[in-house]
């Protein structure tokens, strides 16, 4: 269960692209990062346990397992509104995120097998998405301070992105074994 922890940590946001472009328009300013990653844990959380919950009392006894979407959007949406209004009223700052959080919901209800691996798959997407964000602020500053071609500028931190995937995929043994070869 650890490998597949770390697995998915890699794999949420550089292979299946949740929020790529959303942690690159978060790079460019980390302020109210921890408050957002906060708010995402604790909305993330609750949707999956009550989605998961509804999901296998309601929806999976009468044979209608298709429609789990449905449910995770409206439970996804209720907890996310809730905790919004909590978060604003008592620090006055807007941290709403809802691509990330809810596609994070839907793939770790839907790669899981059971209740506490469907929470621990979406804590380490959400920390996965968080975790990505100050390394492409670190690459984003030192793409500001390089001598770079003005037209090349603002896609060098793109083509960091895409090195940082293409080095995620070498480690990646599933080409060591032959295949086709055999």
């Amino acid at each position: 269960m650890l490998t597949e922890c770390i697995i998915f940590l890699f794999t949420s946001v550089c292979f299946y692209g949740i929020g790529m472009n959303r942690a690159i328009v978060l790079s460019q300013n980390t302020k109210g990062i921890f408050l957002g990653y906060f708010k995402s844990l604790l909305t993330t959380t609750s949707s999956v346990a009550l989605s998961y919950l509804l999901i296998q009392g309601i929806i999976v006894p009468i044979g209608m397992q298709e429609l789990y979407p449905i449910i995770c959007i409206l439970v996804f949406i209720f907890s996310a509104s809730f905790f919004e209004v909590i978060i604003r009223l008592t620090t006055k700052i807007d941290v709403a995120e809802l691509s990330v959080s809810f596609m994070s919901v839907v793939l770790a209800i839907n790669e899981s097998i059971n209740l506490a691996e469907s929470v621990l798959f979406v804590i380490c997407c959400i920390t996965s998405f968080y975790l990505l964000v100050p390394v492409l602020y670190g690459m984003r500053k030192r793409n500001e301070s390089a001598n770079s071609i003005y037209i090349f500028k603002n896609s060098l931190v793109l083509l960091g992105f895409a090195a940082l995937i293409l080095w995620l995929l070498v480690f990646d043994v599933s080409w060591l074994s032959g295949g086709l070869l055999k």
